[in-house]
């Protein structure tokens, strides 16, 4: 079995808040395959073809491999294989696996879009840190754990420094208080 992922999709979906009530659920709308120019559709029947074409070279042929045409209600009115089938199937089988980020994008002050500053504490709301894959601009290629933990690992180097008197952390590379004196 393949398994198609795309590393870094160009669509870009939105978190928006409820508007009828604030303690409700906010609305994400993941926007999956909605780039202008359709990259991430071609990116995945690229892909696709490219499985096709593996599954007919003589080493997978000596396992008999082959493309199995599951039912999709969807995409019956399609020839197996064929350019609508395969658009149809992307649209009616892709799904988003994880690494959902920049919700909360980080940037300076001047940043109107900005949700956290680059210390990744809320603008305007005063001790409140947001420490995730979310305050990133951009997405990593493949899975967010090991950025995650560099996040909460910084943002407690931040914390230290903050609270702790005489701490300066040796993994900033930003200059510390004591370098400023």
């Amino acid at each position: 079995m393949f398994l198609l992922t795309l590393l870094q999709p160009l669509s870009r979906g939105e978190v928006l808040l409820n508007e009828t009530h604030h303690q409700s659920n906010p609305k994400i709308v993941p926007n999956f395959l909605s780039d202008y120019e359709g990259w991430d559709l071609d990116t995945f029947v690229s892909g696709f073809n490219f499985v096709a074409n593996l599954t007919e070279g003589s080493v997978m042929q000596q396992f008999h491999a082959e493309l199995l045409n599951i039912d999709i209600p969807n995409c019956r009115n399609f020839k197996f294989c064929t350019m609508q089938y395969v658009k149809c199937y992307i649209y009616n089988m892709a799904f988003l696996k994880y690494d959902v980020v920049g919700t909360a994008k980080m940037g300076p002050e001047c940043d109107t879009m900005a949700v956290v500053r680059p210390d990744l504490e809320v603008k305007k709301v005063r001790c409140l840190r947001v420490a995730d894959s979310s305050v990133m601009v951009s997405m990593t290629v493949g899975n967010t754990v090991a950025t995650d933990a560099m996040i909460g690992f910084n943002t407690g180097e931040i914390l230290k420094e903050k609270w702790l008197k005489d701490y300066v952390s040796p993994f900033h590379s930003r200059p510390s208080k004591r370098d400023d004196e």
